[in-house]
Parts: structure tokens; C-alpha cells; sequence
């Protein structure tokens, strides 16, 4: 008999102030400051201030940067066979 696992846990839909900051690495006080000049959207609920996920979303943007092209190896202007007679 198999056993299911159990399903991942969804994403919140709301974070925290504290949790934002952690997402966008970042401060709290830098997090504020971004929903105090509407950068960043915000509702207060209960007490909290909650970020809905889509906002933060909207502010990094949802997909990520392409993986940079193959780095070409660094050419040594001097050809290896005399590299090793050089002073150092």
C-alpha cells in the first residue's frame, strides 16, 4: 500500500511587513517607505499591515532574467609556454 504524499502548502496570498522585507530583502522601515509612496501596495487588516502577494510580484516582476551566455574563456596575452618564465 502507498502512502500520498501530502500536498505542498500553497503560497500565502497576504504577507507581513516582515515577511515582505524577507522576500525582497530589504528592511521593514525600506518596505513602509515603498507602501508610503505607493510603490508597493498595501491594506490594513486586524491591526497589520498586509502586502498581497501580487504586489510584490508587480514590483520584482514575475519571471526571472534570462541565464547569462557561456563566458568566453580570458585569453592570456602571453602565450603559456613563456608564462612560465616570466619574473614574478
Amino acid at each position: 500500500m502507498r502512502i500520498a504524499a501530502a500536498p505542498a502548502p500553497a503560497a500565502p496570498k497576504f504577507y507581513t511587513v516582515a515577511e515582505a522585507a524577507n522576500l525582497l530583502r530589504s528592511s521593514d522601515d525600506t518596505v513602509r517607505r515603498r507602501i508610503a509612496d505607493g510603490t508597493l501596495a498595501a491594506t490594513r487588516f486586524g491591526g497589520k499591515v498586509l502586502i498581497p502577494a501580487t504586489a510584490i510580484e508587480q514590483l520584482v516582476g514575475t519571471t526571472r532574467p534570462a541565464a547569462p551566455a557561456a563566458i568566453a574563456p580570458a585569453v592570456s596575452p602571453v602565450p603559456l609556454n613563456m608564462a612560465a618564465g616570466l619574473p614574478r
